[in-house]
């Protein structure tokens, strides 16, 4: 991007007026954090360069790919703003506010085991932005892995379930993102949508789904998907409920 600069070991913001999005799950999960007059923040969020100082005449919405933990010093304070940024619904997000010579972050990080945590709590949620083509998710999760000296050996292939399970394709989420990519690869990397543990759990299997404390939803999934004649994942526990 042509509005950073690297200035010592600092990362400096060089443009006129800059808005950064954080969503509001990331505070909620601790995983984000005002200390002071600065934030610190997972560093995979949306931001937004404007032409005037006024946040007038915005740019494309671009995605900041800093996937550990950073320490941010926007001069213009913050707001709490409820805003739909790619057209999958309404959130509620701290708008950080930035202006020329304000510090984004240093320009080297710190590796900390507890960043892997926090990155791996976001993407489990399905609250990683929806700019981020689904493509370079693994990319991105592996990044993560390296700058926070993560060594665990687990396999891609392993990850790459994970994420399959968690994006779901837009027009018909009962179908994983990657199903319908392969079917059709000219569809859009961004056609998708992402669920969390719950949303899945319901969404592949109703038994399974009962088990969570949200039980009038789950039933809910589980008459539309026997009326829609989807075949569900097996649940170890059916046997039980049957009996």
């Amino acid at each position: 991007m042509g509005d950073f600069k690297k200035d010592g070991a600092d990362i400096i913001f060089t443009g006129k007026y800059m808005e950064i999005y954080v969503n509001e799950f990331y505070f909620d999960k601790d995983v984000a954090e005002i200390i002071g007059d600065h934030f610190r923040t997972l560093g995979v969020v949306n931001f937004r360069t404007f032409a005037d100082v006024d946040g007038k005449h915005p740019m494309k919405l671009h995605t900041l790919n800093i996937p550990t933990m950073i320490t941010t010093y926007p001069s213009g304070g913050y707001e709490i703003k409820t805003l739909d940024l790619v057209g999958n619904g309404e959130e509620r997000y701290y708008v950080l506010k930035y202006y020329n010579t304000d510090k984004l972050c240093a320009s080297e990080l710190a590796a900390n085991p507890a960043n892997f945590k926090s990155f791996f709590e976001i993407l489990l949620a399905g609250k990683l932005p929806n700019t981020l083509p689904y493509k370079s998710i693994l990319e991105i999760w592996n990044k993560n892995f390296y700058l926070n000296n993560i060594n665990f050996d687990i396999p891609d292939n392993v990850k790459e379930l994970i994420i399959f399970k968690i994006y779901r394709w837009k027009k018909d989420p009962s179908i994983p993102f990657g199903v319908a990519l392969a079917k059709n690869p000219n569809i859009s990397q961004y056609e998708y949508i992402t669920l969390g543990p719950r949303d899945i759990t319901r969404m592949d299997s109703a038994y399974a789904g009962f088990s969570f404390e949200d039980f009038d939803s789950s039933v809910i999934a589980g008459i539309n998907t026997t009326k829609s004649g989807r075949k569900e994942v097996y649940s170890p526990i059916e046997p039980i409920l049957k009996a």
